[in-house]
């Protein structure tokens, strides 16, 4: 089963473009601003100004769109104004992307963009303000579970790993997946081997199939939990505590 999670976040920018620039700009010319990560995951926008208009509409009336990356979100909504420093130009606009594109439209006509009053300091400064609400989904981890608990029974195993009396053999992506220490560990280590004496049998046996993505809560006890934590302050493994 899939959640849908919503958030929000304010997102703003100013785009400076030198009164010179527009000497040289072509008929029908396309320009944009750098590209801001907004404040949600892999969510990235622009500006772009076309000062002749949309390709073959809008001639001599300057167009100005949000360019927006939706990254993994389902959809991003936008309600934004865009507006140029030292004038009453200001236009809102509303959109819901549901793919990464632009929106956006006239904002005024050419003649007023190049008429001295919207240049400040010779620089033309166009703002965007506003705020975006996304949906994203976050899919159901225990449907994967199967699936990672299936790797465990192949024979492949590259690691070995030495525990008292006794050895266990174990997928060594299984052990980086979950661990910083353990990737830098087995990194340099051609015979790919990890001796763990300070730590019990039974606490590393489970450990190995947390890392396989069973449930081990059923193996920890008041007698272990601390051996449970000093493992998992050793190894850096923090999802280990919030099990």
């Amino acid at each position: 089963m899939e959640n849908i999670f919503e958030q929000e976040c304010n997102f703003g920018m100013k785009w400076i473009i030198p009164r010179s620039n527009f000497a040289k700009f072509e008929h029908k010319s396309v320009h944009q601003s750098d590209c801001f990560k907004a404040n949600l995951p892999g969510v990235i926008y622009s500006l772009r100004l076309y000062p002749d208009g949309l390709l073959n509409h809008n001639d001599n009336r300057t167009c100005v769109y949000l360019v927006l990356n939706k990254g993994m979100m389902e959809s991003v909504y936008c309600d934004f104004n865009i507006s140029i420093k030292c004038t009453s130009l200001i236009t809102s606009f509303t959109k819901n992307f549901k793919a990464s594109g632009l929106w956006g439209g006239v904002f005024c006509s050419k003649e007023k963009l190049l008429n001295s009053a919207p240049f400040s300091e010779e620089n033309l400064v166009i703002g965007i303000q506003g705020t975006m609400k996304a949906k994203e989904f976050k899919a159901d981890k225990t449907k994967f579970v199967p699936l990672i608990q299936s790797i465990s029974q192949r024979n492949d195993m590259d690691v070995t790993v030495f525990i008292e009396d006794k050895k266990i053999m174990v997928h060594g992506f299984s052990l980086k997946a979950h661990s910083t220490v353990l990737k830098d560990m087995l990194k340099d280590n051609q015979e790919m081997f990890i001796e763990l004496p300070e730590f019990s049998t039974s606490v590393i046996e489970a450990l190995i199939n947390f890392c396989y993505g069973k449930d081990i809560k059923s193996h920890i006890n008041l007698k272990n939990a601390i051996e449970f934590l000093g493992f998992s302050d050793k190894f850096k493994m923090e999802d280990l505590k919030n099990i």
